[in-house]
């Protein structure tokens, strides 16, 4: 049955519409080449994309055709290679880039780059990664390329533990720290307004809908338990063993609160059933007062939410742990010997890979970099005393607005599908910031609810809550995106497995009644080792090693 399920997916896959690509020479406009997203998201074409992809498209003579995909990302990426019907690049969005390797779809990028691209190739020279993108020690080359900015100034923290500006208002401005400070002010402001604009209030909710779960669900119990950015796994930096890190007692303390919290009825009853768009559309009701997951996830209902003036119900990130004198860790955090994760690959149906390479040796040019967040001097932004200035309107559109803006005028176009920099990282000029947010302009980003919460804790930013990047100890093993890169198709397979039972129980343990936590949490463990998370662990331990004889240490 699976197999006829295969063949007929396979099928409507090679029947589905890919446009051109590499479109023929004497075409009206430049060659278009398709580029499929392993994330869900909206299909555009460059050029299309506002005043910013037009520029694009003329000035590195290609045009780019952007498709997402549907549905289960695994499902994807084995449904495009059992078919062979591919575009021109593939953009993994952090996701696995191995099985296009191990199926000799991608092309070897090295020499491409060398004759081509030299720009991009200095980029990946600077952040020390163009040595760390070579696949193995058998196979020296390197077949994808990866986000560009490894080290970055952090200004600001917009995930994990969220909390209405209205509660800390109404509560005085409470200290939220722990787990319990912020159970305490849910809880106090839930009883007070058990409605909001004649519905009810929901204390907390969170996203679980298709691969959203690891952010809104799982990644949380990483940071209150004061880990760094980690992925699935963690180091035990004493004896370098490696767990499948929701098996530490530190992380199952954090669902047992949840599970509290959801037989105390604080928990929204359809957090782990609705979809991203019930999500976001829940948050812009300004009914919900909690929220554990990352701010880009929420954007567009929050955005709702501050277009129709109730600031007051938008919110603010706190430094939430498990217990008192825990480090808090966000993002910023993340302090891995080296980072290089897949952002996106060549196929070996590129109809022309040098001139794609050139697009992105364009691409991450400065003058481009710049124009994909800033748009055009005099246009859209100006220059004082050397740093930039976008004019308000067009700052204040990306703000409440954040898609609408991409697709009005291309501000932050391709997001994380191409390689880039992003927020921290400073321009060849060392004096401007590539994206509109800096040190500076922070506070200019915050309307006038989120800096009267602000003073009413006594700090310029909610970044202040956090420590710095510089605060965390390098972690002297590679990150979790560059070993799990590496998985041959039995360890993914293993590892989908895992991660299944750990969506699936850890979901049963938190909607468990009263006193039934223990029994639920003991079956997660049970389940996690009879789908062999030992051999799994083991195997992230080898490919460690394995990374760091390539590297050299």
């Amino acid at each position: 049955m699976k197999r006829v399920f295969l063949l007929i997916a396979i099928a409507a896959i090679s029947a589905m519409p890919l446009v051109a690509t590499g479109s023929e020479e004497g075409a009206e406009g430049p060659p278009t080449f398709l580029m499929r997203v392993i994330a869900p998201g909206e299909d555009y074409v460059m050029s299309a994309r506002g005043v910013i992809g037009a520029w694009l498209a003329k000035e590195s003579g290609i045009d780019l055709q952007v498709v997402h995909s549907v549905g289960d990302e695994n499902e994807a990426v084995a449904l495009m290679i059992a078919s062979g019907d591919l575009p021109d690049a593939v953009s993994t969005r952090g996701s696995d880039a191995s099985p296009f390797i191990e199926a000799e779809y991608a092309l070897e990028l090295t020499d491409l780059i060398n004759e081509h691209a030299p720009t991009l190739r200095r980029r990946l020279e600077e952040n020390n990664t163009w040595r760390t993108l070579q696949w193995s020690q058998e196979d020296p080359g390197r077949y994808f390329l990866p986000r560009l900015d490894v080290t970055r100034e952090v200004f600001d923290v917009n995930n994990w533990f969220f909390l209405q500006h209205d509660v800390v208002i109404e509560l005085g401005y409470p200290e939220i720290n722990t787990l319990e400070d912020y159970e305490n002010a849910i809880k106090t402001y839930l009883e007070r307004y058990p409605e909001i604009d004649g519905q009810p209030t929901i204390g907390m909710t969170m996203l679980t809908d298709q691969w959203r779960w690891i952010i809104s669900l799982t990644n949380p119990g990483m940071m209150a338990s004061g880990l760094q950015s980690s992925g699935e796994f963690w180091v035990d930096p004493d004896t370098r063993e490696v767990w499948y890190r929701i098996m530490r007692p530190e992380e199952k303390q954090y669902y047992a609160w949840l599970n509290r919290m959801w037989n105390d009825g604080v928990i929204d009853r359809d957090a782990f059933t609705q979809t991203l768009d019930q999500y976001r559309a829940k948050v812009s009701t300004g009914r919900v007062l909690g929220l554990t997951d990352m701010g880009w996830q929420f954007g567009p209902g929050e955005a709702a939410l501050r277009n129709e003036g109730r600031l007051n119900r938008t919110y603010g990130a706190y430094p939430v742990t498990t217990n008192e004198g825990t480090m808090p860790s966000t993002n910023a955090g993340s302090r891995a010997l080296q980072i290089a994760t897949a952002s996106m690959l060549l196929t070996t149906e590129n109809r022309d890979p040098e001139a794609f390479i050139r697009f992105l040796d364009f691409y991450v040019s400065d003058a481009a970099q710049i124009a994909r967040n800033w748009g055009f001097e005099g246009e859209h932004y100006e220059v004082v005393d050397g740093r930039r200035q976008m004019f308000p309107e067009y700052r204040e559109l990306i703000l409440s607005d954040p898609e609408g803006a991409g697709e009005q005028y291309g501000f932050g176009i391709f997001g994380a599908s191409l390689p880039a920099f992003f927020s921290g990282s400073r321009d060849e000029t060392g004096a401007n910031y590539y994206t509109v947010d800096s040190p500076a302009d922070v506070r200019t980003n915050y309307h006038e609810v989120d800096l009267q919460v602000l003073d009413g804790y006594g700090v310029q930013t909610f970044g202040d809550f956090f420590p710095q990047p510089e605060d965390y100890p390098l972690r002297p093993w590679p990150s979790e995106s560059q070993i799990t890169s590496k998985f041959d198709e039995e360890t993914r397979v293993l590892f989908n497995r895992v991660q299944d039972v750990v969506k699936r129980d850890v979901i049963q343990a938190i909607i468990a009644p009263e006193g039934q936590f223990e029994a639920r949490w003991a079956e997660l463990i049970e389940n996690m080792e009879e789908e062999g998370v030992d051999r799994l662990t083991q195997r992230v331990s080898d490919l460690m090693d394995e990374q760091m004889e390539l590297w050299g240490n």
